[in-house]
């Protein structure tokens, strides 16, 4: 894992608002091709979709990398 004076290999950021089916198939994605030495940034634009903080709630515990979740209101 980088450390907090290295730079991350790669930072992806990603924004977020409803959409759970394409959620998940990206975050599903990021999950096989991030390592540890990767930064990734989740922006939950204040979705509605409820599906969306389950699928936010499981991916963080299953991230391969540092993880941000920022959630506008």
């Amino acid at each position: 894992m980088a450390s907090a004076t290295e730079q991350p290999r790669a930072a992806v950021i990603v924004p977020i608002y409803n959409a759970a089916a394409v959620l998940r198939d990206c975050l599903e994605s990021l999950r096989r091709t991030l390592t540890a030495d990767d930064q990734l940034i989740l922006i939950d634009d204040a979705s509605s979709d409820p599906e969306i903080g389950a699928l936010l709630a499981t991916f963080a515990d299953q991230a391969p990398c540092p993880l941000r979740l920022e959630r506008n209101a």
